[in-house]
């Protein structure tokens, strides 16, 4: 017997949400290692030192163990204008570097460090990872995983990275820059790792994916990230990856000594008995995690364009005719419901090739709008935020349309998304299975007459206080139920 079933219930809830650190970690991840830098010295159980030059890059510095220290609850990296000798070659910079290589290692998970960098020039600050073992070869054949990346000369742009391929000539990456409100402020960092996925992640928002390690490739996807990876923590001084002139640290004296701070750092790995549920968005493949997949080009007056996937894992919207209103050429969903009453908040990234305006517009199947929002697009990655309320008669068949007509200036969007607001994602499974449901406690499409159980939670999925079992759902006849269900606690 299969039926559509919303069965509402009081429920307990529990998320990991830490908001004096604003981490707000995926569901179903548990931790399961930490350093929170309480001593007085840097814990040799969990880390170790990088020390000595560094060839790559043209990074000026040498890494020394006086740079590293641990005091009131915090990691400090320092960058210094100090001559020194590191390998028979003189060096007028230090810096510190810590890793846990050699010590702990993971393949797959949720890794996070709330950390602070100094507003200096020439400074480049870094948490990353690297491939304990070089199973497909030497860099970046084994590949690299850039949690985060700042330039020291510009603290409003952070970049989420990953490098691979077959040398250093001939290598991929997909750089993920967004929008930060000052770098020398604190701020958490993270990035959750699957097989054949990288999720980048600022202060709790998902900003950036990566799903295709494509060729050049020293195996084929998932690899090279299926092995075990290591944590480093580092601030370079000069080098290649900043602009000039501070790409030369000796134009960049005045301003070190710098320090960066680290509050914490944090490992997560999934419980593999728990199972995420996210019926609290509405838009699917908002990530593009399946390339296109749910979305469109609507054009109108004649517009014309197509949809691919860029280099950075955005979907790129290629503007080849951009008619006269941004209408004209928009990137559509439909099929979503929004319910009369109810508030919900729409996010994204997004940036174009040059200064350009935008619109979105949330609508029903015939145009008639219930959200207009207008957005000014530049050329550096941004987060846009915006909330509405659904004043109008519920609406299972939603437009959501991103508008990029009357200028033929290319945009990217990234990681949309329409949530309720004050829905909360529980991150572990329901505890349901073979509990038998009541007659009558419940809403019904198809109406069921008599006493069901559960038999499979495959498509269960719940939100705040309601619990959906798809038109796949399958039950069979039974007792009254006559527990609570917790699903969070389960």
């Amino acid at each position: 017997m299969k039926s559509i079933l919303l069965l509402s219930m009081s429920f307990l809830f529990f998320t990991i949400y830490d908001i004096n650190s604003q981490s707000n970690v995926p569901g179903c991840y548990q931790q399961v290692w930490s350093d929170e830098f309480s001593g007085n010295t840097l814990d040799l159980a969990k880390w170790s030192y990088q020390i000595g030059d560094w060839n790559g890059s043209n990074v000026q510095n040498c890494y020394k163990h006086n740079n590293v220290a641990v005091s009131n609850g915090k990691l400090q990296i320092t960058s210094k204008n100090e001559a020194t000798t590191c390998n028979g070659i003189a060096h007028d910079f230090t810096s510190g570097f810590v890793q846990t290589k050699n010590v702990i290692s993971w393949t797959f998970g949720y890794f996070e460090a709330r950390i602070k960098v100094p507003a200096s020039n020439s400074t480049w600050p870094a948490f990353w990872m690297s491939p304990q073992n070089n199973v497909y070869g030497n860099w970046p054949q084994s590949g690299e995983i850039d949690i985060f990346e700042i330039k020291g000369h510009d603290m409003y742009t952070t970049y989420g990275n990953a490098h691979w391929g077959l040398s250093a000539g001939n290598k991929r990456q997909q750089k993920g820059p967004y929008l930060i409100n000052d770098a020398s402020t604190w701020h958490v960092y993270g990035v959750e790792w699957n097989l054949g996925e990288l999720k980048f992640y600022l202060d709790g928002v998902h900003y950036h994916t990566i799903n295709d390690f494509r060729q050049p490739n020293a195996g084929t996807h998932p690899q090279p990230f299926d092995i075990d990876f290591y944590l480093r923590l580092n601030m370079a001084v000069g080098g290649d990856y900043l602009e000039a002139p501070w790409n030369d640290a000796n134009n960049g004296i005045a301003q070190l000594p710098a320090v960066m701070e680290v509050d914490w750092v944090r490992v997560y790995e999934l419980n593999t008995n728990c199972t995420p549920n996210m019926t609290c968005e509405i838009i699917e493949n908002g990530g593009f995690e399946n390339n296109q997949t749910n979305w469109f080009l609507q054009s109108a007056s004649g517009a014309t364009g197509t949809l691919s996937t860029d280099n950075n894992g955005y979907t790129k919207i290629n503007v080849t005719n951009a008619g006269t209103s941004d209408w004209h050429l928009a990137l559509r969903q439909t099929g979503m419901l929004l319910e009369n009453g109810k508030n919900y908040e729409v996010s994204f990234v997004a940036y174009a090739d040059a200064a350009r305006t935008a619109n979105v517009i949330v609508s029903k199947a015939n145009g008639t709008q219930y959200h207009y929002e207008g957005i000014n697009l530049t050329d550096v990655a941004s987060p846009f935020s915006f909330q509405f309320t659904m004043n109008a008669t519920t609406d299972a068949n939603s437009y959501f349309n991103i508008g990029v007509g009357s200028t033929n200036v290319d945009v990217y969007v990234e990681n949309i998304s329409i949530r309720e607001v004050g829905c909360i994602d529980c991150p572990y499974n329901l505890g349901i299975l073979n509990q038998n449901i009541p007659t009558n406690t419940y809403h019904v499409e198809n109406q069921i007459n008599t006493n069901s159980t559960i038999k499979t939670t495959e498509n269960v999925s719940f939100k705040a206080f309601e619990i959906f079992l798809d038109q796949l759902f399958e039950v069979e006849q039974g007792a009254v139920f006559e527990a609570m269900i917790d699903p969070c606690n389960n």
